[in-house]
């Protein structure tokens, strides 16, 4: 009964993503949107996860941390360094460790930058601009997971967060909660609520939080050569629409994974790719993103020692 309960929440978390795309779509703008601050913390981290298709709950692996904490009780030690190439002028890096505590608890700790710079400003109506201006985000992040039993785990993280927007700044801090439960082999179920707490002040004006809620489900099907895994993942952040994504990873060779996948609602992207290498303990991974509306293409890079 356990195992036919676990594959009907599967195939309904599918049926969500896939009609994703219906939802909301006689709004040209979203009612809440710029609604949040530090719209930075809803970015994706890792290569893997947005590679396929920013289901980064159930594949965020040794950067568990940024996106759903109770991963990290089923994650070795490691360091991991991460590059993403934004769009625009954008980019951001991030260091992280991750130590297992015993057999049922695991720590991490991460450094997070992004800097978006040669940003225009103007005092007056000009085709000139007056200059230009950075803006920078910092994040010092910290969570534990842990197992409950066999099949069942859940995480806390905080983070302390700093921005930088011109000659403006912002401080504070905020927490993620998460849940993982694997109730038949091959399946993991998983769901999250992201960036908790008070709102943040810049100029006076205090903006809430870009509060997110994530549910993801993925399966490894049975192959004759390698493995295969499905991913499906569904967001709701406080200032937009629902959106999700659906990857696919293959894994011919111990050594090797390709990947691919697509985001549904997102105006940003909609197809993803990349691949990961792996060998003696290091674990190399690409993700190329591109961007819709002449955005650009991202590209991404993640870097994990086994330890």
């Amino acid at each position: 009964m356990k195992q036919k309960k676990a594959f009907h929440l599967t195939g309904l978390l599918l049926v969500l993503v896939l009609f994703l795309p219906g939802a909301s779509s006689a709004e040209a703008v979203y009612r809440d949107a710029g609604a949040a601050s530090w719209p930075f913390l809803k970015m994706d981290i890792g290569a893997r996860a947005a590679a396929l298709g920013g289901t980064g709950l159930v594949n965020s692996g040794a950067l568990a941390i940024f996106a759903n904490p109770a991963l990290l009780a089923y994650q070795g030690a490691s360091l991991t360094a991460s590059h993403n190439s934004w769009y625009g002028r954008t980019d951001q890096q991030v260091i992280s460790a991750l130590f297992p505590w015993g057999e049922r608890l695991g720590a991490s700790l991460a450094f997070r930058v992004l800097n978006t710079g040669g940003l225009e400003y103007r005092e007056t109506p000009s085709s000139e601009p007056t200059g230009t201006f950075d803006v920078t985000d910092i994040s010092l992040n910290a969570a534990l997971g842990l197992r409950l039993g066999d099949s069942f785990a859940i995480g806390a993280g905080v983070k302390f967060i700093r921005e930088k927007v011109w000659i403006e700044e912002s401080s504070g801090l905020c927490f993620d909660m998460g849940v993982l439960s694997t109730p038949a082999r091959g399946l993991v179920l998983s769901a999250a609520v992201q960036n908790i707490g008070p709102g943040a002040v810049m100029v006076s004006r205090e903006f809430r939080l870009p509060r997110t809620i994530r549910a993801a489900a993925g399966y490894t099907v049975p192959s004759p050569v390698g493995s295969l895994t499905v991913s499906a993942e569904v967001q709701k952040p406080l200032d937009n629409r629902p959106r999700g994504g659906v990857g696919l990873e293959y894994q011919p060779l111990s050594w090797v994974a390709l990947r691919g996948g697509y985001r549904f609602n997102d105006p940003s992207s909609t197809i993803t790719t990349g691949m990961g290498f792996s060998q003696r303990g290091w674990m190399l991974d690409y993700a190329f993103v591109p961007g819709s509306h002449t955005l650009g293409d991202t590209h991404r890079f993640t870097l994990t020692r086994a330890l």
